[in-house]
């Protein structure tokens, strides 16, 4: 991965300097917006589930993907397949992997969703060439703010934060419990 050499506008505006970030990485395929597009929303599982997944794929601290911890519960989540990945990962192109990502994320804050993490909020933080600050940047920034529930970080839509816990309920009741 080669490194811009100074934050992306993107970067700047969602306050992430490092980089490492994904969000700072140079754009190197020439994406074009259909393809973008395309690929955001093959990515995109249990698309009509209220609670959307995110966090990490695996590391210190990771008991279970997101991928199937959003699956087990019945959430969205984005993930695209291993050899669409490898694509990108190739090519060093996590900056327009990020494109696309985001794409995703956007659509998912469009539609109002909670998201859930599988692993603390500050564990996020800390982390310097995941996704997932960039992600949750992105959602702060449509309108919501973090909760703890049943031992999960969560973001919720500001007009959802009286009936969030109701929602979660219906859809993954054991997220309720720690």
């Amino acid at each position: 991965m080669s490194p811009a050499a100074a934050p992306t506008l993107e970067g700047w505006l969602l306050g992430i300097s490092r980089a490492e970030s994904p969000v700072n990485q140079p754009l190197t395929l020439g994406l074009s917006e259909e393809a973008i597009s395309a690929v955001a929303e093959a990515g995109i599982h249990n698309p009509d589930s209220p609670l959307f997944a995110i966090g990490f794929s695996s590391g210190p601290g990771v008991s279970q993907p997101y991928t199937q911890f959003g699956a087990q519960h019945g959430m969205g989540y984005f993930a695209v397949d291993d050899d669409v990945w490898q694509v990108f990962d190739a090519a060093e192109a996590q900056g327009d992997f990020w494109q696309i990502n985001s794409q995703a994320i956007e659509e998912a804050v469009t539609q109002r969703r909670i998201f859930v993490l599988n692993v603390p909020y500050a564990r996020v933080e800390s982390a310097t060439r995941s996704f997932s600050l960039p992600e949750i940047r992105l959602i702060e920034m449509g309108g919501y703010v973090g909760r703890n529930i049943g031992g999960h970080d969560i973001l919720v839509p500001i007009e959802l934060l009286d009936s969030y816990q109701s929602i979660i309920a219906t859809v993954a009741p054991d997220l309720l419990a720690p």
